[in-house]
């Protein structure tokens, strides 16, 4: 028997995923406080975000190929953000848990929501991104390419887990970031950062990043 989640969830390799159309849509784009720590901080050694978008926000299902953030500041110079993974789910969960938020397994590629938390189950796990990323100075929307696609399906919720294990900072050319902290990012969001502690739980809270996702 195949298990459909599982099956659907196979990047270009299935031929149930919604085909490639090269578009970029803006879906979270609301007012909010400009922050360097959602959805991760390039001024702390090690950041942990999630946050949360629904089925409505979403829309038909739909292959994700990658995503873009808004900066909000230029910055004297680019910078590369070394060892930074994307992961993204399923959930049936249509806010984030007011609990701690927690993880299990090795900080980095190898940390994981499946299974952890009894309010925000996951399926689908995809590791979308493990790779540095470098950024230009200016303001504007900054472009990440999926190193895997994530094939959404249309009915669900979908979690991202973005782990920052860089280990280092900038203090000059570190991004602020665009945020929403409008109604619709109620509980929907949740963040954790450190320079001396790898975080593997967050604490919710109501601000999400700017984000366009392609597809």
């Amino acid at each position: 028997m195949i298990h459909l989640g599982q099956f659907f969830n196979q990047g270009s390799r299935s031929p149930r995923c919604a085909p490639v159309t090269g578009t970029t849509t803006t879906y979270i784009n609301g007012a909010g406080t400009v922050l360097h720590y959602v959805p991760y901080s390039g001024y702390y050694n090690y950041s942990l975000g999630i946050w949360l978008m629904t089925a409505a926000e979403l829309g038909a299902a739909k292959q994700f190929t990658g995503l873009l953030l808004e900066k909000a500041y230029t910055e004297p110079s680019g910078i590369t953000q070394l060892n930074q993974t994307i992961k993204m789910y399923h959930t049936t969960a249509t806010e984030l848990p007011a609990s701690t938020i927690n993880t299990s397994g090795t900080f980095g590629s190898g940390l994981t929501l499946n299974g952890v938390n009894a309010f925000l189950p996951v399926s689908d796990e995809t590791t979308v991104f493990d790779s540095s990323w470098f950024q230009t100075s200016a303001a504007g929307w900054k472009d990440l390419t999926f190193s895997t696609n994530f094939c959404y399906n249309g009915t669900d919720n979908v979690v991202f887990m973005w782990i920052n294990n860089d280990g280092a900072y900038d203090s000059t050319n570190y991004p602020f970031w665009d945020t929403d902290s409008t109604s619709a990012s109620t509980n929907k969001g949740a963040y954790q950062y450190s320079d001396t502690v790898k975080p593997t739980s967050v604490n919710r809270s109501s601000v999400r990043p700017h984000l366009q996702l392609k597809y």
